[in-house]
């Protein structure tokens, strides 16, 4: 049970899918206009916490993982190629949705 508290690869995979989703339906949203892509955007990240909170419900989250999912999220949307300040809030905002 311990060593369960170190297991950070289902969280790792969650936080790849999760920004691989979040990036698949922004490409979608290329051809919209500012405010119906604004208004997809935070639709887009209603679905992200959604999932998020579905993980939560079935796996308990601690520090670390919390830690690790946030950071392998973070980094695999600088990985994508989307700017900084995006990444920032969107990260930002994906901390807040976790228990």
């Amino acid at each position: 049970m311990f060593i369960n508290w170190f297991n950070t690869k289902e969280v790792t995979i969650l936080a790849i899918k999760l920004a691989d989703d979040l990036s698949a339906e922004l490409e979608k949203n290329n051809n919209k206009s500012l405010k119906k892509a604004s208004e997809h955007n935070a639709k887009i990240m209603q679905k992200i916490c959604v999932q998020l909170n579905q993980y939560q419900q079935k796996n308990k989250l601690n520090f670390l993982k919390k830690s690790k999912l946030a950071n392998e999220f973070r980094w695999r949307l600088i990985e994508i190629g989307h700017p900084k300040d995006f990444v920032d809030s969107t990260t930002k905002e994906l901390l807040m949705h976790m228990n």
